[in-house]
């Protein structure tokens, strides 16, 4: 993995690095056994099945289709808003 990667290369670095010392060296390496990596990505990808507008070879315009994406999107904000807003008010129901 590349995380892993780069603190391999972060500790080969600290080793080379001449004006730390010994000890420091070996805390700062002992440190990075320990380092936890917590990267954000998401396994599921966004539908966009529901966006729907005309190609430009059937048709459409760029006006068109950036209108019909930006009705999408409100859409979208709307829905997840709705989701947090129901989520909230059961966090008090209990």
């Amino acid at each position: 993995m590349i995380d892993k990667k780069f603190i391999s290369y972060y500790g080969r670095m600290l080793e080379q690095e001449d004006w730390l010392s010994d000890e420091i060296k070996e805390y700062e390496i002992e440190k990075l056994k320990h380092i936890t990596i917590h990267a954000c990505f998401s396994d599921v990808r966004e539908d966009y099945s529901d966006l729907s507008f005309v190609s430009e070879a059937d048709g459409g315009t760029y006006w068109e289709a950036r209108q019909a994406i930006g009705q999408y999107d409100l859409a979208m904000q709307r829905k997840c808003a709705y989701r947090i807003k129901l989520f909230c008010s059961s966090m008090y129901l209990d």
